[in-house]
């Protein structure tokens, strides 16, 4: 096992422990867009600042986020558009295998979610992804899971996700994704949470067909 940055490295895995190395790992990431990452155990943030979605605009994020079931907690996030405990991912992403618990809490503007969304082509898996928190935005595409897939450039699946936070956005939200685009596959998601700035009847997910 080696360390960078604090953070244990094994087998080409970044090993995150505690809340600290969560922050740090984070930070790394969006500079280092190809890494991947492993949860080794339930993260509790009380008292913890200074979380940047990982991934941005021009540095997407592209590696696998393993959570291994654990539970993220007492996360805190606020910042502008593509807001979430990622901020935009692209081709090759996969993220999958954790809870945001209901002690978190996500705000931003637009294209915001666990993952914020993402503006290129690839395919993009999230998988066994939970979100209890509340999460607000003041713009377009606020969802539980994924914000927005940008002019539809992505491939999307999201299988064996759920949303019981409540949801707000200032239009074009949903559930599970405020923008899926043309290219998306939802499969075996649900939703329990109140969700509020939608269009028309479309409450779970926002595609080319709803």
């Amino acid at each position: 096992v080696s360390r960078e940055l604090g953070v244990p490295v094994k087998d080409g895995w970044y090993i995150v422990e505690t809340p600290e190395q969560l922050v740090e790992i984070a930070e790394y990431a969006t500079a280092n867009p190809t890494i991947n990452i492993r949860i080794a155990s339930d993260i509790d943030m009380e008292g913890k600042t200074g979380y940047q979605p990982i991934g941005k605009e021009g540095m997407a994020y592209v590696g696998e986020f393993d959570g291994q079931g654990h539970v993220i907690s007492n996360l805190h996030i606020k910042a502008g558009n593509y807001t979430g405990v990622f901020g935009v991912v692209s081709g090759g992403a996969y993220i999958h295998d954790f809870t945001v618990d209901g002690s978190c809490s996500i705000e931003g503007i637009g294209f915001v979610g666990v993952v914020g969304g993402s503006n290129a082509d690839g395919i993009v898996t999230i998988e066994r992804v939970g979100n209890e928190a509340d999460i607000t935005g003041s713009a377009q595409n606020v969802s539980g899971i994924f914000g927005c897939n940008m002019q539809s450039t992505a491939t999307l699946i999201i299988r064996d996700c759920y949303n019981t936070g409540t949801i707000s956005g200032g239009l074009e939200s949903a559930a599970i994704s405020g923008w899926l685009g043309s290219n998306a596959n939802v499969e075996n998601c649900f939703n329990i949470g109140e969700v509020s700035g939608v269009q028309g009847s479309s409450t779970f997910v926002r595609n080319s067909g709803h």
